[in-house]
């Protein structure tokens, strides 16, 4: 078979109950009896093998590593390739990336490009892995990926904590010729430090943030903002009471590095989520939900208070006011990029007025600058049409895993997702296999029991997408 016949097939199949389709959808749809015979492990060694990939120094590069074999199964031994509806606006924004290069100036934007783009590039391909490998990478696999990451991004936050001053000597930085290893970014990027230290003037002692396995601690609050929803969600989805009380633990366990890491994005992102997934429970007449979101919420915001984290964040506040620098950074960053809204700058560059690159702090920001407004325009648009076509979200654990998807979607005005984009790719295409599979054991209806109405009032108080299962 030709790689043009693998790439594609459609079927025609029953809207499945929540999608609001009353007849057939023409979808590429994920079936479980088709022919695939893609293994897990590539996916599995990317997020389960977080740790090693750091201690070598290629965290950074794993994901392209790690594309290879991906891409090589998908047209060896993947029967059709299955495009569902959502990938194509990320593809294109991919595509989009290439016609940028005609901006670009010195050999360093090149090379700078050219990283950037390999990484875009092997996100795509974990995205469309994710949907093809439904036979091997199962939902409970999948959600064992998204634990073991969270667990391994905290346990960073705790060495970044207690050995701050530290870093990844021997990694594959030793090898780096003197050309790159002079350059700052790119050392440290292959010999991660530990912990971002920020010693403003007047303060008596420096600020230790956390930021292992990332290079600043705003990646590591980013990171661990993201997957806290998705945790929960992982929660959700578990029988086992054992590992229902885990999962709860290991979301307790974040609250030290979040109180040293001061990060006021991590806390407004969580918030964002909580407040989403509650709105859509309170919509739903899923009040016991709501109402143990509210208490538990509560009580989690009473303990933050408590052991310092709102003090914290006022403290280094006082010290390091970054909103007006951000501010001014931004709207640099908006009057440039009408300079070249098409294909945008390829590269950040220079500020006028600060020592901080126009082109960063965000990654809407960075997307607009770099490639322009269409090229951001895809993006966000992806990250938006995954959340209209999963939003029927039939069950807890599919809400808090959506939840996670805003939650990247509202840090990336001000954070950069880079770093993060696999495990959105991994949330995203699994919300979409699911979604649109023809039989899930994961994509089902919440019980009627977490309905606080009474029984005759139960048909018309049930979100549309149930009222007609009986």
């Amino acid at each position: 078979m030709s790689i043009a016949e693998r790439i594609g097939t459609q079927f025609r199949i029953q809207a499945p109950p929540g999608t609001g389709g009353g007849g057939e959808e023409q979808v590429r749809v994920v079936d479980d009896r088709a022919g695939s015979q893609l293994p897990a492990w590539p996916i599995t060694w990317l997020f389960i093998g977080l740790p090693v990939w750091w201690l070598v120094g290629l965290y950074p590069l794993s994901p392209v590593i790690m594309s290879i074999p991906m891409v090589y199964f998908l047209l060896t031994r993947q029967p059709k390739i299955i495009w569902l509806p959502g990938i194509l606006p990320y593809v294109a924004f991919t595509g989009w990336l290439i016609t940028c290069v005609i901006v670009l100036g010195d050999y360093g934007d090149v090379l700078g490009f050219g990283m950037r783009f390999c990484l875009f590039a092997s996100y795509a391909v974990v995205l469309l892995y994710v949907v093809n490998a439904r036979k091997a990478l199962t939902s409970t696999w999948l959600l064992r990926c998204v634990g073991f990451t969270y667990a391994w991004i905290v346990l960073g936050g705790y060495i970044g904590m207690f050995f701050p001053e530290g870093s990844l000597k021997y990694t594959v930085g030793m090898l780096l010729p003197g050309s790159l290893a002079s350059n700052e970014y790119i050392f440290q990027l292959f010999t991660p430090p530990f912990a971002e230290i920020q010693e403003p003037w007047g303060v008596d002692e420096p600020f230790y943030r956390p930021s292992a396995p990332f290079l600043y601690a705003n990646g590591w609050g980013a990171a661990v903002g993201i997957l806290i929803p998705a945790v929960i969600g992982v929660a959700a989805a578990q029988r086992n009471l054992r590992t229902k009380v885990l999962l709860v633990l290991a979301l307790a366990a974040a609250v030290p590095p979040m109180v040293q890491s001061t990060n006021r994005g991590l806390l407004l992102g969580v918030v964002v989520a909580v407040v989403y997934v509650a709105i859509r429970f309170f919509l739903r007449g899923q009040l016991l939900l709501f109402l143990g979101i509210v208490l538990t919420g509560a009580v989690a915001s009473a303990t933050l208070v408590s052991v310092g984290v709102l003090e914290g964040i006022v403290e280094r506040q006082n010290a390091v006011d970054t909103t007006e620098g951000r501010g001014n950074l931004y709207l640099e960053t908006w009057q440039r990029t009408l300079e070249s809204p098409l294909f945008g700058f390829g590269a950040p560059q220079p500020s006028y007025t600060s020592e901080i690159f126009v082109g960063t702090q965000g990654m809407l920001w960075s997307l607009m600058f770099c490639y322009g407004l269409v090229g951001c325009g895809f993006f966000f648009y992806f990250l938006s049409g995954i959340l209209i076509r999963t939003w029927a979200a039939p069950n807890a654990s599919a809400l808090w895993l959506q939840a996670s998807i805003v939650t990247a979607t509202f840090v990336g005005i001000f954070y950069g997702l880079d770093r993060h984009l696999p495990i959105i790719m991994l949330l995203a295409g699994f919300l979409l296999r699911e979604r649109y599979a023809e039989q899930s054991s994961f994509w089902k209806p919440v019980p009627r029991r977490w309905y606080l109405v009474k029984a005759g009032a139960l048909e018309t108080q049930k979100p549309k997408h149930l009222r007609s299962e009986q």
